[in-house]
């Protein structure tokens, strides 16, 4: 990882967000389950709703229709 590979990260994805096109946070990287939706980061940002035992958990459908705020970002 570079020194300053998140700060790129978050640049690319509001430059793509500006021009309207949506992104959704997921793990990165080659392992399996790297394109998988990042689940911790979905729940900071407010990405959630409650299963039917009561638990929260993390969801990107509101994403697949919206585009993500700044704070959804992390700027």
């Amino acid at each position: 990882m570079y020194d300053d590979e998140s700060e790129q990260i978050y640049e690319a994805a509001y430059h793509l967000v500006r021009q309207g096109i949506s992104v959704i946070p997921t793990s990165g990287g080659v392992s399996q389950g790297a394109k998988e939706p990042h689940k911790q980061a979905l729940i900071a940002s407010g990405h959630t709703y409650t299963n039917g035992d009561g638990e929260l958990r993390a969801s990107w459908k509101l994403l697949q229709t919206q585009l993500p705020t700044a704070k959804d970002l992390g700027i």
